[in-house]
């Protein structure tokens, strides 16, 4: 890389820290510096459109003279470079436009002009035909995620940076990509996953255009510490020169982690109360999670002592953490009452004893409820189903805004969503292991999303807002109890007594408890190597009863008249899995709508009509309700072609007539269906079918609501 395409530090990420900062009334022993870092960045940048998005502050951090002048620098230099801009594309060649587009570009995006330098950058991109300057430019682009805090950018042009990496980026982009990565993770709490990428790029890191050498090591440090094993923490962060070379100018960092691993356990406790309130709370990227951090590695030292120890004393484990018996007493009290730790606590002795299993019979017995009791004389002998005594626990989400522009092309499109765009909101469930799930709901674009006002974070997707709050719910959980029973853990889902007010199954609660819900039963059919509906079919009677909720339809059936049901049907199920696996489309036929969207031409309809054909459709859906001579052209069009003999293959087989009857099939055994999406009243979809009738069609769904 030449000294030309070093990156610089634009837009600069320590302006938003200090403001950061100074936002926060609890860290105004920190003001003073961060104001003055702050005006200086603000000056020496000319961030006008930057200040201009901040909140006023008392006193201001700029006089009215010093932020005229600033503005009075953007405009010049802004039409100097529109003017260099213009003259490249008159008389210079490619090279040279893509130059210019880069300076203006680069300019914006310092200056702290989001939409617009959003824009110039991709723009940019488009004009620049070197691959490693575009990977240079998504990754500014990233940055501007970073510095608005705009979750949505840095995971679309971080994903963009890995796929023009993967096509022939250099080493040293390849290394700065790791770091923009790990931030990324570190910004959603996967911990571990951004530490392995951190201490990957640690002897090598390049990326000081995104952060400054010693706070690197520090989230290196802080990520690592958490997540590594022993052995792999003496290795990789205690003995490392890279951690050790920055030491001595971080003092809280010093005593952290070797504290830890030395089991100075009072040490630790302080060198963490110091940690917390020097480099977490006071950091922009780390503070959302510094509650959750400090607790995990109060478990992590616990846990630690506990594995040299049968039993120890209450009294012995105050002194060894340096705190009063009842801190000691609480705190073991609640992790123990989650699930994570593996101890009891004798009250009146005042012991903590393990109640772990060694590591070779790690297991524990349960009975299973597959089985039940059976007789053998005068007693009842259960038989038992061994697990894994160490569980996953969900530890972290990702949440994700994912639309495609269907309503430009007219896919999707009917008479009640004419303009779509087909999205969806989606989510990602983490665990402490390898074990994850993915979940999504259905969404169409803009009815999703809510402006956030003028507060610098601009547009909100509304489901994803709420899955967010949904998925909170789960931190913490054990999958396996969770897995146990699920209808209690949906109706966990849908217990929030607050979001309830705004659901709960209705609207976009209802929709972001289905991504969260799907993300958990993905998880459970992964966590039992199975596809869904195999793990589905093989629940017993009673897993299956326990993974309904019945709230609200206990007037028409009840858990026990469901669970009767299934154990009568339980002896025929496996002959008929085995019968649905081998059957074919004949007997059980799907239908296809992706040949009669409403805004599709002539043409297309035809063409995509023939195509399902060719893949073995028999049965079509188009869509009806906008305009009735459009619909009796499309619909005649698309009876002609199924009714056609021509249409098919030269070995094709109508379907049996007995899985016709009543269908109103065409010559060819074809059928087609029409759907109004609800935009019809009663007496409208009446007489609107019977102008269709010509079409044959066999039925109209959703003609009105």
């Amino acid at each position: 890389m030449s000294q030309d395409d070093v990156p610089v530090p634009i837009p600069n990420l320590k302006a938003p820290q200090y403001f950061f900062v100074l936002s926060d009334s609890k860290l105004s022993h920190l003001h003073d510096e961060a104001r003055k870092g702050l005006v200086k960045l603000i000056q020496d940048d000319e961030m006008a459109p930057y200040y201009a998005s901040l909140p006023p502050m008392k006193p201001a951090l700029l006089d009215a003279t010093a932020l005229s002048t600033i503005q009075a620098s953007n405009s010049t230099n802004l039409e100097n470079l529109d003017k260099a801009l213009a003259s490249a594309y008159d008389t210079e060649g490619e090279s040279e436009i893509s130059d210019a587009l880069r300076a203006r570009a680069n300019y914006l995006t310092k200056i702290g002009d989001k939409e617009k330098s959003v824009e110039a950058q991709k723009l940019a991109m488009e004009k620049t035909p070197g691959l490693g300057a575009r990977i240079d430019i998504v990754l500014t682009l990233v940055r501007i995620g970073f510095f608005f805090a705009d979750q949505d950018i840095i995971k679309i042009y971080t994903k963009k940076a890995e796929l023009l990496v993967e096509e022939g980026g250099d080493w040293d982009r390849r290394n700065r990509l790791k770091v923009y990565s790990g931030m990324q993770l570190l910004s959603i709490r996967q911990f571990e996953r951004a530490a392995n990428l951190f201490i990957d790029a640690l002897p090598t890191f390049t990326a000081s255009e995104l952060l400054d050498y010693n706070d690197f090591v520090t989230l290196t440090v802080i990520a690592g510490t958490l997540v590594l094993k022993r052995v792999d923490l003496k290795k990789k962060i205690i003995s490392s020169p890279e951690v050790n070379q920055v030491l001595p100018d971080i003092p809280s960092l010093a005593n952290f982690t070797k504290s830890l691993y030395d089991s100075e356990y009072a040490k630790f406790f302080v060198s963490l109360a110091a940690m917390e309130q020097t480099q977490l709370l006071p950091s922009r990227l780390l503070s959302p999670h510094a509650r959750y951090y400090v607790r995990e590695m109060r478990i992590l030292a616990y846990a630690q002592i506990l594995e040299s120890y049968r039993s120890l004393t209450l009294q012995s484990m105050s002194t060894a953490f340096g705190v009063g018996i009842d801190f000691i007493d609480n705190d073991l009290q609640k992790f123990i009452s989650s699930g994570r730790l593996n101890c009891t606590i004798d009250k009146v002795h005042g012991i903590v004893e393990t109640n772990r299993p060694s590591s070779k019979n790690a297991q524990y017995e349960t009975v299973s409820p597959s089985t039940g009791p059976r007789d053998n004389g005068h007693l009842k002998v259960f038989t038992l189903q061994i697990h894994l005594c160490k569980m996953p626990w969900i530890n972290g989400f990702e949440t994700n805004d994912v639309r495609f522009e269907t309503s430009l092309t007219g896919d999707g499109s009917d008479a009640m969503n004419f303009d779509c765009d087909y999205s969806a909101a989606t989510v990602i469930l983490y665990t402490d292991e390898d074990l994850r799930g993915h979940g999504m709901t259905f969404t169409i674009g803009r009815g999703t999303e809510v402006i956030a006002g003028n507060d610098g974070s601009g547009m909100i997707c509304q489901v994803v807002a709420a899955i967010k709050q949904v998925a909170e719910r789960l931190m913490g959980k054990e999958t396996e109890k969770l897995f146990q029973d699920m209808g209690k853990t949906w109706d966990l889902l849908m217990g929030d007594a607050q979001l309830r007010w705004i659901g709960p199954e209705k609207g976009v609660i209802h929709l972001a408890t289905a991504a969260v819900g799907n993300a958990l039963w993905d998880m459970y059919a992964r966590s039992r190597q199975k596809p869904l509906w195999k793990l589905i079919v093989d629940m017993t009677p009673e897993e299956f009863v326990r993974s309904t909720t019945f709230r609200y339809i206990t007037d028409v059936i009840k858990p026990a008249e469901a669970l009767e049901m299934l154990h009568k049907l339980e002896s025929s199920k496996a002959e008929r899995e085995s019968r649905v696996r081998d059957i074919g489309r004949v007997l059980y036929p799907a239908y296809i709508t992706s040949a009669g969207w409403l805004r599709y031409d002539d043409r297309k309809v035809a063409a995509l009509t023939r195509a399902a054909i060719a893949s073995g459709f028999t049965h079509f859906k188009m869509k009806v309700g906008a305009n009735f001579e459009d619909d009796q052209r499309r619909a005649r069009l698309i009876r002609s072609i199924l009714d056609d003999p021509k249409s098919f293959p030269a070995d094709y087989q109508p379907p049996p007539a007995t899985t016709l009857e009543g269908k109103n099939a065409g010559p060819t055994g074809c059928v087609l269906m029409m759907d109004a999406n609800q935009v019809w009243d009663v007496e409208e979809a009446i007489e609107y079918m019977k102008g269709l009738a010509d079409a044959k069609p066999w039925q109209a769904t959703s003609s009105t609501s």
